[in-house]
């Protein structure tokens, strides 16, 4: 029986570390939705919502126009075009850091503190 425990508890001190690493890696060079757009380009992902795990309706910046597409198995819809559309911020666009508004109270909350921790860390150095 103890050598069972120790065995667990090895196991487990090697894990979460791991575990660990890869949910910070993840968080910090994100895996999240997909960015479109790039500095000096005119196309942004600016909203996106699934319908089912197969279906997705995005709202895309092209230019000055808002297009609103479907995307499914293998095609890809255009189901209208918007004259204005209220941007409040990511997945596609706006840069990490700034209005936090479109984040749930709970994850801005952690955004902060990570925020701080990170300045502090660098004004220590």
């Amino acid at each position: 029986m103890g050598s069972d425990f120790f065995g667990a508890l090895v196991r487990l001190v090697i894990s979460l570390p791991l575990v660990l690493l890869m949910m910070y890696l993840v968080l910090r060079y994100g895996l999240g939705r997909p960015r479109l757009s790039a500095q000096g380009k005119s196309l942004e992902l600016v909203d996106q919502i699934m319908l089912s795990p197969k279906v997705v309706v995005s709202v895309v910046r092209v230019a000055d126009k808002f297009l609103i597409i479907a995307t499914g198995e293998g095609n890809v819809t255009v189901l209208g075009e918007l004259e204005d559309y209220p941007v409040t911020g990511p997945p596609g666009g706006s840069k990490i850091g700034g209005d936090l508004s479109w984040l749930p109270p709970w994850a801005e909350r952690w955004w902060h503190k990570l925020s701080a921790n990170r300045r502090k860390k660098k004004d220590d150095r």
